[in-house]
This record gives structure tokens, sequence and C-alpha cells, in this order.
């Protein structure tokens, strides 16, 4: 499999995310900003 620059750095951005315990909070986070409508 071969990725461009940007789409290696995206999937090591979100693997870190996952091992560091912090996708949780940057998924809420997320959720918030692009779509703020649904937020609770």
């Amino acid at each position: 499999m071969s990725w461009s620059k940007e789409g290696g750095q995206n999937v090591l951005n979100l693997r870190a995310l996952i091992l560091s315990n912090r996708w949780e909070k940057f998924w809420n986070y997320f959720l918030r900003v692009h779509f703020p409508a649904n937020s609770t």
C-alpha cells in the first residue's frame, strides 16, 4: 500500500490519538466543531 505524504501523516495522527488514549476527547471536540447542531 502506498500513501501520499499528506495521507500518511493523517494516518499517523489518528494512530497517535488512539495510542495516547486521546481519541474520545478528540472525537467529541471534532463533532462539536463540525456538527454543532448535534452537540449535547
